[in-house]
């Protein structure tokens, strides 16, 4: 499943950049994410909590960075397991930035994902609205934290 969406943030490329390429102000802003650790070499451990339809889910997250490339792509890799059912979630991001001018930034990322086992039952049009949501809420949390860097980090 392939799920890919776009915005503007009021905020410069580089800055941009610089903010989703740390992974904890990254993370912060991923409805659901919690509990991030580095791994090493450019890999990070998480828990992502998800209400899909009548269930709430908790999986445990591997994303590898696979890829960045400074001011405009930065492409990972996951895999995770959920917490109370059986299954596997995959899936790759690509997170596009293109400058508009000197103070916007468009922003594009594209979502692959997989569900195998008893999760892929649940539906995969389940799991792409869900993914949308989750989509609008990260971009919302994006922005605010560009906007207001100092609410972001208390």
């Amino acid at each position: 499943m392939e799920v890919s969406s776009e915005f503007v943030v009021s905020c410069p490329q580089d800055t941009v950049f610089e903010f989703v390429s740390k992974p904890s102000e990254l993370a912060a802003c991923i409805p659901g994410c919690s509990q991030l650790t580095e791994l090493g070499d450019d890999k990070y451990g998480a828990v992502l909590e998800v209400d899909v339809a009548f269930l709430k889910m908790k999986f445990d997250v591997t994303v590898h960075l696979v890829e960045a490339k400074s001011p405009n792509l930065l492409r990972a890799v996951m895999d995770g397991k959920p917490k109370a059912l059986a299954g596997k979630l995959t899936g790759s991001v690509v997170l596009q930035l293109s400058e508009v001018d000197e103070e916007t930034t468009h922003i594009q990322y594209v979502l692959e994902q997989s569900i195998t086992g008893k999760l892929g039952g649940i539906g995969q049009s389940v799991f792409r609205a869900k993914c949308v949501e989750m989509g609008n809420l990260f971009a919302e949390n994006l922005r605010a934290a560009l906007l207001h860097p100092e609410e972001a980090s208390s």
